[in-house]
């Protein structure tokens, strides 16, 4: 014992050591615990994603993905809808910074969600029988759709595309007015 040699003492730089990864260790397992906190669950069916203070106004195809309008007092919001093997799960696409009767949201490619872009809002105002709602696209194509009932505006392409006009237009195509114009 007398000829060993001097040995250092480990346990202060132990102690550091050990430390920085606890610390580290807690903040990656609360970045994981915020992350599937924020997660909805799996619906059994498609109107269960919508949450529980807001309802559904109306929904479109976007490949095998649902964009759903939802309203909730006094705003509507998007949600991009897909189905998984444990039910129909959703991503909300974030509100229009300012408020506005429309708002129009491009997104890429994401997971289950393919790139798209829709224009989503509210129609105010004296709307004839039988309106529907005329998007022209920036590369030049037409997209007319239906007013839902609460006169509720949803038109989506699978596709990142500016947004050339939004138009109300009448049963025999004239426009009524004008709702939306260019948006890149």
């Amino acid at each position: 014992m007398a000829d060993d040699p001097p040995r250092e003492r480990i346990g202060p730089r132990l102690r550091r050591t050990a430390g920085a990864q606890v610390i580290v260790l807690a903040v990656l397992l609360g970045l994981a615990l915020l992350h599937f906190g924020t997660r909805s669950p799996a619906s059994a069916n498609l109107e269960g994603v919508v949450p529980p203070d807001a309802h559904l106004i109306t929904q479109r195809p976007v490949g095998d993905v649902k964009a759903l309008l939802i309203g909730r007092i006094g705003s509507f919001q998007l949600l991009m809808a897909y189905h998984t093997q444990d039910g129909w799960s959703a991503v909300t696409v974030p509100a229009p910074q300012r408020e506005s009767d429309y708002a129009v949201a491009t997104s890429e490619r994401r997971g289950a969600i393919p790139a798209f872009t829709a224009v989503y809002g509210l129609v105010h105002g004296i709307v004839p029988m039988g309106a529907q709602v005329r998007v022209r696209w920036l590369d030049g194509a037409l997209d007319t759709q239906p007013l839902a009932a609460d006169g509720a505006v949803l038109a989506v392409r699978e596709a990142t595309v500016g947004v050339g006009r939004v138009s109300l237009v009448d049963t025999s195509g004239a426009v009524v007015r004008e709702l939306v114009r260019y948006v890149p």
